[in-house]
């Protein structure tokens, strides 16, 4: 499988450019091998949507406006090709973006992006010639001299941590900053407030690992049931299993991306977006009519959920 080079080049026309970023964005997902009826929580629309208006929708008119966007790599390989073309095609398109990619100072997986991945990736393209060394040297100045493109890899990014208690060095660098609001006339009754500040205009998580740590799997609805098997005698049982439901505000569904991350990240500041193959028992964001279709599915209930044939494609609704 390779992805399609020739798609960084820009586009003016905004149909084509549309389609273009869907392309790019289903890439990203799952390189060449794109089955997009197997997307549980499909919102890939409505993220070109929402790509489109931050990046290209009047940016000409509006030079301060802050256009960056942060990608949270997952793998290397034709993956970090795709993650690539998907940039170097958003800064093509626009002259006042910026884009900065998060990779791991060391592998947590094999399949890890690392600086070194980049490097090399990047060499061999140019080795090949023609449009890959081309595409090579396009991401290299603007890696190297534009510096428009950035590569971090901080140690957080292979910490036993969910994303809920990132380093607030990361988040102030890089995603928000926040200030608190004091009451006027120093009222020691009245209600401070929170104010946060964008650093970047949307922030794209790569892959199940990192899908896992932004929602927070130990934190998933299915806890409930673990209690509720703890119990010594079927009224405590039951007794459980009341309580679990009275505090479960999301009913029998699973969690949106909004619910499970709504606590900790300001998604009304900054988006999310979350592209992922379904590796772990997770179903954040997947309707709860397709769960239990493929839970009663005979040929999908026992590995629906871990396979990665299937996949979600999120993004926060605020």
């Amino acid at each position: 499988p390779h992805v399609e080079l020739g798609l960084f080049q820009p586009l003016s026309d905004a149909q084509e450019r549309r389609q273009r970023l869907r392309s790019l964005l289903l890439a990203m997902l799952w390189g060449n091998a794109v089955e997009e009826s197997h997307i549980l929580g499909n919102h890939v629309d409505t993220i070109v949507d929402r790509v489109d208006a931050v990046f290209f929708d009047n940016v000409t008119s509006d030079a301060t406006r802050l256009q960056h966007l942060d990608i949270v790599l997952d793998n290397a390989g034709v993956e970090l090709i795709a993650d690539l073309v998907f940039a170097v095609f958003v800064l093509a398109c626009n002259a006042n973006a910026v884009v900065t990619l998060h990779g791991k100072p060391a592998a947590f997986y094999v399949s890890d992006t690392l600086a070194q991945d980049l490097e090399s990736t990047l060499a061999d393209l140019d080795s090949v010639g023609g449009l890959c060394s081309e595409f090579s040297r396009t991401v290299m100045s603007h890696l190297k001299e534009t510096q428009r493109l950035r590569f971090f890899a901080d140690s957080c990014w292979v910490s036993p941590m969910e994303f809920r208690e990132l380093p607030p060095l990361v988040v102030n660098t890089f995603f928000y900053t926040q200030s608190l609001v004091l009451p006027p006339n120093n009222d020691s009754g009245a209600v401070h407030s929170v104010v946060r500040f964008p650093k970047t205009s949307m922030v794209i998580f790569k892959g199940d690992l990192n899908f896992r740590r932004l929602v927070g799997d130990r934190h998933w609805d299915t806890r409930s049931f673990f209690a509720a098997s703890c119990a010594s005698n079927d009224e405590q049982q039951q007794d459980m299993r009341r309580h679990v439901l009275r505090r479960n505000t999301c009913g029998e569904a699973p969690p949106t991306l909004d619910q499970a991350i709504g606590d900790y990240w300001p998604s009304t500041v900054v988006p999310v977006v979350a592209l992922r193959t379904c590796k772990s028992e997770v179903c954040c964001g997947i309707p709860v009519d397709v769960v239990k279709a493929l839970d009663a599915d005979l040929e999908t209930s026992k590995s629906w959920r871990v396979s990665g044939r299937y996949a979600v494609a999120l993004i926060t609704e605020s």
